[in-house]
Parts: C-alpha cells; sequence; structure tokens
C-alpha cells in the first residue's frame, strides 16, 4: 500500500452529514466519510466515538437520523439486503444464532447469500482459520479467540467486495492476530476494500491507507498513510 491517492477513485462508500441520535444524545451527528475501492480505511478513536455505530447504519443494522449513506453505489438503509449479500461483516456481536455449530453457521450464510456459495469454499475458510476440527461444535462453546476466528471466516465466505471489521484483533493469539493482517493485506491488493475499526494504532499505520479520527460522535480528521506515526500519538517517540 502507498501514500496518497489510492489507484483507483471509485467510491465504495460515502456518507454525507450522517447522524443517529438516541433521543437527545447524539452517537454520530454530520459524518462525511469517502472509502475508495482497493484501499483500507481506518476507524479510529476512543470508546463512545461512534464507530460501532457507523458501521451499523453502514450495514442497515441502524436507521440513520439525519443524512445519507451509499454503500457499492446502494442507498442505506433502503437497498441494505442487496447491500448485504455483497459485504463481508465482523461486528462486536455475532450476526449469526450463537446455538448453531461452525457448520450450520456457515449453512446459514450460505443460504442467507442464495446458496451460492460452494462449499469447497466452506470447507477452504474453516482450514484457513484452523477450525476445521471444530465444525460439528457449537459456538457457544468456543473461547474468545476461536469465536472471532469463527466470525472471520463467516465474514469471508460470500468473497466480499467490502470487508467490515470491528476490532478484529480482540481475544486473539499472535498467529490469529496475523492471519487477520495477512487477510486484510490479501484483500485490497486484491482490489476489494477493508473498513478497519481499531484501538491499534500500530496496526492502523501499518494497515491503513487512510485513517478516520472520530471523537463524541464527529470526524476530526481523516489522514494519509504516511502523515502520522503511531509512536509519536502515543507519545513514545
Amino acid at each position: 500500500m502507498s501514500g496518497g491517492l489510492p489507484a483507483t477513485t471509485e467510491t465504495v462508500v460515502l456518507a454525507d452529514r450522517l447522524g443517529k441520535s438516541y433521543g437527545e444524545r447524539a452517537a454520530l451527528e454530520e459524518f462525511d466519510l469517502t472509502v475508495h475501492r482497493g484501499t483500507c480505511h481506518g476507524l479510529c478513536g476512543p470508546n463512545g466515538s461512534g464507530k460501532t455505530t457507523f458501521l451499523k447504519l453502514l450495514t442497515g443494522l441502524f436507521r440513520p437520523s439525519s443524512g445519507s449513506v451509499e454503500v457499492l453505489g446502494l442507498p442505506i438503509p433502503r437497498r441494505a439486503v442487496e447491500v448485504r449479500r455483497r459485504l463481508g461483516v465482523l461486528l462486536d456481536q455475532p450476526l449469526v444464532p450463537h446455538h448453531l455449530s461452525l457448520g450450520e453457521a456457515l449453512r446459514y450464510m450460505t443460504d442467507l447469500h442464495g446458496g451460492r456459495i460452494p462449499r469447497a469454499r466452506s470447507a477452504a475458510l474453516l482450514d484457513r482459520v484452523g477450525l476445521s476440527w471444530r465444525r460439528r461444535d457449537s459456538i457457544r462453546t468456543f473461547s474468545r479467540g476461536m469465536a472471532q476466528r469463527a466470525s472471520l471466516a463467516l465474514a469471508l465466505l460470500p468473497d466480499p467486495e467490502l470487508l467490515i471489521l470491528d476490532e478484529p484483533f480482540t481475544g486473539l493469539d499472535p498467529q490469529g492476530c496475523a492471519l487477520v493482517e495477512e487477510v486484510i493485506t490479501e484483500r485490497v491488493a486484491a482490489g476489494g476494500t477493508v473498513i478497519l475499526v481499531t484501538h491499534e494504532l500500530r496496526r492502523a499505520e501499518r494497515l491503513c491507507d487512510r485513517v478516520s479520527w472520530l471523537e463524541r460522535g464527529r470526524l476530526r480528521r481523516t489522514t494519509e498513510r504516511g502523515s502520522w506515526s503511531a509512536a509519536e500519538i502515543e507519545g513514545v517517540a
């Protein structure tokens, strides 16, 4: 990945003055963001800054209180069902019931995508995340790290145009963290797009072409790769 403008300026996500409120409390307000194809775009900021709210607006899980957002050229939430078939999503809460076995969860996700995902892809992804041996086990019996690996496999199952990852390194051992980094790098190199929410600034510095910084529901700035360093922000440079 290189700094400056991406290789393509095709817009994958376009948020215009997007807002979400709960009563009188604004979780996100006047939020403008453009994400280009073939890039990893990071979202950083303290807890409660609006990062996860924005992701749930992108996927149509929340309805905006104001403004608009388009994903892959389609308006959300009106075309959310179509958009979800082209997304891979790993959020802070699982999108499939925890009582299912891992194999059942894969079939559940396949059905959501019209049954068009080859069985061989499911098997290959389980091998990739190291969970083939737990295919018949209920997800509720998994450790935090294993559940995170399972969620990654489910997110990758439809070979998504846009991969959305909310704190994907949480609970993972070093090998699992390396796997997530490999996946992000591979998706971008193949022309896919990744939105990465992370508190881990050094990973954001290494993986992201652009990083948007949020605070108290507002976008404070967006920086290009190479224009900032985690060491400076952490005060250890």
